[in-house]
């Protein structure tokens, strides 16, 4: 009806703020199309948009993510990366997409970034693949720059429409979330664990926990 609010919202806690980074769509007056950003000092408000007259940028499915440091840099759909102003208002310098060696994007939607040692890992859903491989994959691909050159993408989750978002617990395992799976995980959340091979690539260890 044109005044759906927010959607796709992403949950961090960075340098001390709680932080909403979100898709907004026709709730206000020139946020029609867009990712904007709500910052508060209590997980429950009240928050404070950065960006209170319009989006910070074009586009959809964001994350943050902050590198060794400190700087943040906001990724989004097709793995578009660009750094963040301190305040979170906009981009700071131009914004990039992170290409693998064998397609021109990582994935559709979903993009989500992580940083293992001296690695960056860039994931996202692509469901364009079939007909020559799964449905709704996580795709993820991987550089020593940020901004690249990054190599060949691979399958990480197979048949996983969910937008993966990787963290690692307590203990330092490493697992990722995502909203929905092929069969009885259809449209429900849960997490997944994954783990590093001897190269560098990402697999998933099979254990499941499911909500």
């Amino acid at each position: 009806n044109g005044k759906q609010g927010i959607f796709a919202p992403k949950f961090h806690y960075l340098n001390g703020k709680y932080i909403i980074v979100y898709g907004c769509n026709w709730s206000m007056p020139n946020h029609d199309w867009g990712v904007g950003i709500a910052v508060a000092d209590n997980p429950k408000g009240p928050y404070r948009e950065t960006s209170p007259d319009k989006p910070i940028c074009p586009g959809f499915d964001a994350q943050i993510f902050r590198d060794d440091d400190g700087q943040l840099y906001l990724i989004r759909n097709n793995g578009i990366l660009a750094k963040l102003k301190p305040d979170l208002s906009g981009l700071d310098g131009e914004a990039k997409v992170l290409i693998p060696e064998n397609y021109p994007f990582v994935g559709y939607e979903g993009s989500a970034l992580i940083k293992r040692g001296d690695t960056y890992y860039v994931m996202g859903n692509e469901h364009l693949l079939r007909p020559d491989g799964p449905l709704n994959p996580t795709m993820v691909a991987s550089s020593k720059n940020i901004f690249g050159p990054y190599g060949k993408r691979y399958v990480l989750l197979s048949d996983a429409r969910g937008h993966s978002r990787p963290f690692q617990d307590e203990n330092g395992k490493w697992w990722t979330a995502l909203w929905t799976w092929s069969g009885d995980f259809s449209h429900q959340f849960g997490i997944t664990g994954i783990d590093f091979a001897a190269d560098g690539t990402i697999f998933p260890t099979g254990e499941v926990i499911q909500k």
